[in-house]
């Protein structure tokens, strides 16, 4: 019988040795060449970005951002809730956290990956919706919402994947509508 290691068993050390990876790019820069076996700056060390949707799964009432390094079993990400940063490693029917959230290393991830944040939520209280919005910091290729119109003085901005608007008004308040403006305005 073979006395195998849980999530929890490992999750602090694989964390550390991630850690390592991130302060080697928050000193040397993103585009420095790590020695992982493959010569990966930041951009091509993990497998995706994206944004996992409150209820993805039965026992995960919020939306966070995931930066996935690794997949299958075992697997490790970085997820990036709204207010708490949290490393993940996962293997078949076990996963174990740690957070990192007072970590420099992810508050510098946070910075490299989310482009002006802004977590609103809907009225059950649960239903996220993330505005990334174009700054000067950030263009807005690298954001989630694009500028689509200017009238009566609000700016309409459409989520590039979900194609839902959201509009800025004169006072610069987000107004989120309740219904579907894609598909009131024909647009499909």
């Amino acid at each position: 019988m073979t006395n195998r290691k849980t999530c929890s068993d490992l999750v602090e050390q694989c964390m550390k040795d991630r850690a390592q990876d991130f302060k080697f790019w928050m000193e040397f820069g993103p585009e420095a060449r790590i020695e992982d076996g493959e010569g990966s700056n930041l951009y091509e060390y993990g497998l995706s970005f994206d944004r996992v949707s409150a209820y993805t799964f039965d026992d995960q009432p919020e939306a966070y951002y995931r930066y996935q390094l690794s997949w299958g079993g075992p697997s490790d990400e970085v997820r990036f809730f709204r207010d708490r940063i949290e490393y993940w490693y996962l293997n078949w029917f076990d996963g174990a956290k740690v957070d990192v959230t007072h970590e420099p290393w992810a508050a510098w991830l946070l910075e490299m990956f989310v482009c002006e944040p802004c977590w609103m939520y809907g009225e059950d209280g649960f239903n996220i919706l993330e505005a990334s919005l174009p700054t000067d910091e950030c263009p807005a290729e690298a954001c989630d919402f694009m500028l689509m119109d200017e009238r009566d003085g609000r700016l309409a901005f459409k989520h590039r994947d979900s194609r839902n608007y959201i509009f800025v008004l004169k006072d610069g308040s987000i107004h989120v509508p309740k219904r579907d403006e894609p598909f009131m305005r024909g647009e499909f």
